[in-house]
């Protein structure tokens, strides 16, 4: 794993649930590190899916859409309520959600 300390990470979690949880995030940030490598081509990736969020997160899946094409599989990016781009994406489905307090629908 390139995250060192991830066994750390995960064995401090405090409970063994939490634990689980940060072993999928560290997991998924490993791969996104090593799918960042260079030497990795997406090419031969048979599915590519987007997955996101934050206060970039909208124009962020818009302009990986135009970048990647036909190639997207397709996606999912939580964003602010009320912050829907007026550009759509066709792939990229967006989530409107509250932050940082949860609102009622989500």
């Amino acid at each position: 794993m390139v995250v060192k300390n991830a066994d750390r990470l995960i064995q401090d979690a405090g409970t063994p649930k939490l634990g689980k949880a940060r072993r999928i995030l560290l997991e998924l940030v490993d791969s996104a590190i090593k799918a960042g490598n260079s030497s990795s081509s997406m090419r031969k990736w048979v599915r590519i899916v987007a997955v996101g969020g934050g206060k970039a997160g909208a124009a962020m899946a818009i302009t990986r859409e135009q970048i990647l094409g036909d190639r997207l599989t397709n996606g999912i990016v939580n964003i602010l309520a009320g912050t829907a781009p007026r550009k759509a994406t066709h792939k990229i489905k967006f989530v409107e959600a509250g932050h940082p307090i949860l609102r009622e629908g989500n």
